[in-house]
Formats: C-alpha cells, structure tokens, sequence
C-alpha cells in the first residue's frame, strides 16, 4: 500500500513539479525536468496570447421595472412586473401572501410561454398559483407586459 502512495505523488510531482515527501503533507520543491520546464513556458505564453473574445457579448441584466400590476392566482395575491424586453413578466409574491418570498418568471417563446419560479415560500401556496401561470397565453402575456408598462 505505501507503493501506491509513492507512486501517486511521484505522478503528482511529474504534473506540477512538486513533490510531497514527507508524512506530514509539507511540500518542497522537486527538480524539474526539462520537459516540464518546456510544458510550463508553453502554459505561460499561452497565457500571455490575447485570447480572441466571443462576437456575442453577454447579455444585458434584465430590468423589470414596469408596474407593478396586482393580480391574484392560485387564490393569493401577487406583484406582475414587465420587463424592458417586452417578452418577460416577472410575478413575486405580494406582502401578506404566504409564498413569501417567491417570484416566478414567464417569458414569450416559439412554443408558448416558458414559467420558471424560485424561493423559500410555503409550497402550498405557490404550486396553485403555478398552476394557474401554467394556463396564460402568449397573447395574456402580452397583455399583461403592456398593462404593466401603462403603470407609473
């Protein structure tokens, strides 16, 4: 069993070109050989290289700043938000409502309407109310973003 540990660390020390010796796990410095030397300049330049970006930058944070518009589904009250892509509705969790905190997402897609949701309410109030999201249109949807914008 001691072979298989030795034999591990000296895979190790020819990796990184260190070597841990010692029981104690103290580390110290190994003679490199010269292929690690070569393999450890390659990596530096590498890194010295300018590494051509991406043609498409990240994409801008969300800002869902219209509204809010108040809504009750799954039988508790929540916060409709539109957002400046005018695809997107965020719904959060009204003061009072025992989903609280919770916020759920829809955003307009080929196929329909896409709800994702996270938080830490009560899940017995929020699996109705998901349920009830799951129903909206793409057309409801849109009507709401629009209603929300309409908000000061």
């Amino acid at each position: 069993m001691a072979g298989v540990g030795r034999r591990d660390a000296d895979l190790v020390s020819v990796s990184y070109g260190w070597k841990a010796d010692m029981p104690s796990g103290i580390v110290h410095p190994k003679r490199c050989s010269t292929m690690s030397i070569v393999g450890l300049l390659s990596g530096y330049i590498l890194l010295a290289v300018p590494i051509q970006q991406d043609q498409h930058a990240a994409p801008e944070p969300l800002q869902c700043m219209a509204g809010p518009i108040h809504r009750s589904f799954g039988g508790t009250e929540w916060l409709a938000y539109g957002c400046a892509d005018h695809s997107t509705l965020i719904v959060v969790s009204a003061p009072g409502n025992p989903a609280m905190p919770f916020v759920f997402k829809l955003s307009k897609t080929d196929d329909g309407v896409r709800i994702s949701g996270e938080g830490n309410g009560d899940h017995r109030a929020t699996a109705p109310a998901f349920e009830d999201l799951k129903k909206i249109s793409q057309a409801t949807l849109t009507e709401m973003i629009e209603e929300a914008e309409t908000q000061p």
